[in-house]
């Protein structure tokens, strides 16, 4: 008697665990985003972040070259890599607008 209450109690727990797992598996729908919409009084490049008053610039460049000059103990040439990434907030508050401004830059010159 002890034993098929085990049992029983056992199965029931490993149904209840996966069923939870069959739902938590359960492919999520996509909900349909917003199109981001520009920001034309920030200036040309901003767009509005979908569900918030901010809005958002994200830039930057990528250079590269090949230097020709000799140097003692160095190889005739040398390629040249950079680049660099801006990223541009802007938003109203109730005190005026605040800006926050990032640029990260890396390579050799």
């Amino acid at each position: 008697m002890v034993r098929a209450t085990l049992v029983g109690s056992l199965a029931v727990c490993v149904l209840t665990t996966l069923t939870s797992l069959a739902f938590a598996l359960e492919p999520m729908r996509p909900q349909l985003q917003q199109a981001a919409k520009p920001c034309p009084r920030h200036g040309s490049g901003f767009i509005r972040i979908p569900g918030s008053e901010t809005c958002i610039r994200i830039g930057g460049r990528a250079t590269t070259g090949l230097d020709l000059r000799s140097r003692e103990g160095d190889p005739a040439s040398r390629s040249i890599a950079g680049g660099r990434v801006a990223v541009d907030t802007r938003t109203e508050t109730g005190y005026g607008p605040v800006r926050t401004y990032v640029r990260i830059g890396a390579g050799q010159r």
